[in-house]
């Protein structure tokens, strides 16, 4: 802000504290969030504590356009990802193949665990059909844990692309 920014933009986790942190309103500031939920809990809470809202949201996920002002920034593919030389690595895979998995997933309420939630549910399962689910808030935590061997996620496609790169199934 003292480097005279236009904007904050800020994700990872519920970024209740950033108007106090900004502290002007000639800095536009606007949170990331996976779930219209928690844009309106941000913004609940900020017009309690600060008198101000977001000046825009960019929110992640599946959501009512019809309620919204929106416009698509990225379509990112979403993909299946798994340790490097995995048995599952460069396969085309059934939704049976997947569930003696460990599965690394994003917290309940997240976009991408909602869409991962969608697609099993068309395919009659649930996250609870896996050998074992870990919840993690960060991408780079569930790719690194991934590529460390810890078990398989779905993400977007640009978070495989980081260093150390994962395999991926489809």
């Amino acid at each position: 802000v003292e480097a005279g920014v236009d904007a904050v933009v800020s994700g990872a986790g519920l970024p209740l504290e950033l108007p106090g942190l900004v502290d002007t309103q000639d800095v536009a500031i606007a949170p990331i969030v996976s779930s219209p939920r928690a844009a309106q809990l941000i913004c609940r809470t900020w017009a309690k504590r600060y008198g101000r809202v977001p000046d825009f949201v960019v929110l992640e996920g599946v959501f009512n356009k019809a309620r919204y002002d929106s416009f698509l920034l990225r379509n990112e593919p979403y993909i299946g990802i798994c340790p490097p030389g995995h048995p599952l690595d460069g396969q085309t895979i059934s939704p049976e193949a997947l569930l003696g998995q460990r599965l690394i997933l994003r917290e309940e309420g997240s976009g991408t665990r909602d869409l991962l939630e969608r697609a099993l549910a068309q395919c009659s399962y649930t996250v609870e059909a896996f050998s074992g689910t870990v919840c993690v808030s960060s991408f780079k935590v569930i790719r690194d844990l991934v590529c460390a061997g810890y078990g398989i996620s779905f993400v977007y496609a640009a978070v495989a692309a980081d260093k150390p790169a994962p395999g991926r199934f489809f």
